[in-house]
């Protein structure tokens, strides 16, 4: 039998190693985006940056609109997981600021 070469790319070796994220590891991300605090910051640089500190890299965030109790709905689109977040305004002070409250993560297969 002959040993045969396969010469992969680099993007083809990296999609090979890189870590999947399994249904586990999406809702603890979910879970620690749920703890994050009205700064008066804005919601979306705050999750990208807690997203980014995970290690993803492409981070697209979409406001979906208007629940029944005037929370705004977002959706984060990751190289992995899928999530979406539920948000209240607060009032920290003099300066109203978002609170996330409700966080769903999808994996995509």
């Amino acid at each position: 039998m002959k040993n045969k070469t396969i010469i992969l790319k680099e993007g083809q070796f990296k999609k090979l190693i890189e870590n999947r994220m399994n249904e586990i590891s999406a809702v603890e991300i979910a879970d620690v985006l749920s703890e994050i605090e009205c700064t008066g910051e804005n919601i979306k640089s705050l999750v990208v940056k807690k997203l980014t500190s995970f290690g993803f890299e492409d981070v697209i965030i979409k406001f979906l609109g208007y629940s029944d109790d005037n929370d705004l709905t977002y959706i984060i689109h990751t190289e992995g997981p899928v999530f979406e977040f539920k948000a209240k305004s607060e009032f920290e002070g003099e300066q109203p600021c978002l609170s996330i409250y409700d966080v769903v993560s999808y994996t995509k297969n």
